[in-house]
């Protein structure tokens, strides 16, 4: 009677059977997606401080921003805004984007938009320690319209000369509307296009850019 051979379990694979019969048992995918979401921690209600924390930005840029015009008058600050809001243009293209072309042309448009600004304020008899007026909204104004006419810079000259505005806005105690350049630029092109006067720059400013310290916005 011929003899049956039993083949001997390799050491190895005896050990991988036996830590595989000590394993957990398998577990569907559902089971690890309910077990997840129950040890995930509860989040944390949010809060937004984001008008906290604009407010006073706003307010530190208007109480600094008197120091230097008592110091310095409003000219040569205008001029640093101008600088410095080209500066955040070239910096920030997912916000007002891509500049086709760096460099400015004509450095003395920015010198000439500072003169502007400073010819508004001191025709207005404007005072930077009192609240800003309608009128106010000249200097702004003043400002894009002279660099988004003239351009002095290759390329966004009208993105230059709305931020310039804007910040210059805010040093004088504006307010600042929350837009989106992306849902002012078509007016802005078309504005520009047929050159709209200061008077028509300042009132659309007003609307669409600044507010008023005592103005409340429309619910």
């Amino acid at each position: 009677m011929p003899v049956k051979r039993v083949r001997a379990k390799r050491p190895e694979q005896s050990a991988s059977r036996t830590l595989h019969s000590r394993a957990q048992p398998f577990q569907s995918v559902g089971f690890w997606r309910r077990r997840a979401r129950r040890d995930r921690p509860t989040p944390k209600p949010e809060i937004d401080v984001a008008p906290q924390v604009s407010s006073v930005l706003l307010s530190d840029l208007r109480a600094a921003a008197i120091q230097v015009f008592e110091r310095n008058g409003i000219e040569e600050p205008t001029l640093a805004v101008i600088n410095g809001a080209r500066w955040i243009l070239e910096q920030s293209p997912e916000m007002f984007g891509v500049l086709l072309a760096n460099g400015i042309r004509d450095p003395g448009t920015l010198s000439h938009a500072a003169r502007g600004a400073r010819d508004e304020y001191e025709t207005l008899a404007l005072d930077f320690h009192k609240p800003p007026s309608n009128a106010s909204a000249r200097v702004p104004a003043r400002i894009f319209v002279t660099i988004a006419y003239e351009q002095p810079f290759f390329d966004g000259n009208k993105r230059t000369g709305l931020l310039s505005g804007t910040l210059l806005a805010a040093m004088l105690g504006f307010d600042l509307r929350d837009s989106a350049y992306a849902d002012l630029e078509e007016e802005v092109r078309q504005f520009s296009a047929r050159n709209a006067s200061i008077e028509d720059v300042a009132d659309w400013f007003l609307e669409k850019v600044l507010i008023l310290p005592m103005e409340e916005t429309p619910r």
